[in-house]
């Protein structure tokens, strides 16, 4: 794992609760519940989406790559772009 992945980890995991244990079966896709709070934590090439979910009030925290961290701005824009143009036209 690169250093400063697992310095993010740590630096991340302090402000944490103990983690809790979720075993995940069947070939998925699996469904999180959904997120009411958002952040992104950032060093170098690295980052930690952090979500906090509404139904369990937990941390979910996943480390991402430039690369992935960058498939989801592209991602996001195009959702808001979609949304935007939704609304100019029932406008």
């Amino acid at each position: 794992m690169d250093d400063d992945l697992k310095a993010l980890l740590q630096k991340t995991l302090q402000k944490a609760q103990p983690p809790l244990k979720i075993t995940l079966t069947g070939p998925g896709p699996f469904e999180l519940p959904p997120s009411d709070t958002v952040s992104i934590q950032m060093t170098g090439n690295l980052c930690v989406l952090e979500l906090q979910t509404v139904g369990t009030g937990q941390m979910l925290r996943g480390p991402l790559t430039a690369e992935a961290r960058d498939s989801l701005r592209m991602t996001l824009t195009g959702i808001f772009h979609a949304d935007a143009s939704a609304a100019k036209k029932k406008n």
